[in-house]
């Protein structure tokens, strides 16, 4: 399952490109063949692309639900289930590497870190894959750069046209849905940790 992990996540990318207009995601595609998908860092973004983003940060192994509010909380509530949390949350959805370049800055998670493999919580439990797609998740304020993606995409000693990025501001609607769905990944780091 772990040689998967991209493919899975590309595949939620693609469908998304396909229904972009509904869930107001933006695609761009660089000249240098990468692929951004705008989820909302200039607007407010919609629930049916947090969830998608959601899918797309845990590679499509677990199940989101949008649970209604409950008394004294006026807001919604997100549920998260999944059977693979390592695969789904340490593997992929874990926001561990802090990309930067010399013009942008964001906290990257997605199964893209197997790929490049160095942070200690992959190389503890052994978590790599040589897939040759890769797919990450950017949370930033604005788009990164053409040279930026060139980058990412040499830093995981991959081609450009390799990558897809998904992007969102954690204040946009995607944003913060995929930031409460980290719940799982969240308690299995702190036990990590301890």
């Amino acid at each position: 399952m772990l040689d998967q992990l991209n493919r899975r996540a590309k595949k939620i990318c693609d469908a998304v490109s396909q229904s972009s207009e509904q869930l107001d995601v933006r695609q761009t595609t660089y000249s240098n063949g990468s692929t951004v998908l705008d989820f909302g860092t200039n607007r407010i973004g919609t629930f049916a692309a947090g969830i998608e983003l959601a899918r797309i940060c845990m590679s499509d192994l677990a199940e989101f639900s949008i649970a209604p509010s409950i008394e004294n909380y006026p807001w919604p509530r997100l549920q998260v289930v999944t059977d693979h949390p390592l695969a789904a949350c340490i593997a992929s959805q874990y926001a561990g590497w802090p990309f930067s370049t010399e013009s942008y800055f964001s906290m990257c998670s997605g199964p893209i870190r197997l790929a490049r493999g160095k942070e200690e919580i992959l190389q503890q439990y052994e978590l790599s894959s040589d897939e040759k797609t890769i797919v990450a998740i950017f949370e930033a304020s604005k788009l990164p750069e053409e040279t930026d993606l060139a980058e990412l995409a040499e830093k995981c000693n991959r081609e450009p046209t390799d990558l897809t990025v998904c992007v969102a501001k954690t204040s946009s609607l995607p944003g913060s849905m995929q930031v409460v769905a980290r719940s799982v990944a969240t308690a299995m780091h702190h036990m990590f940790e301890i």
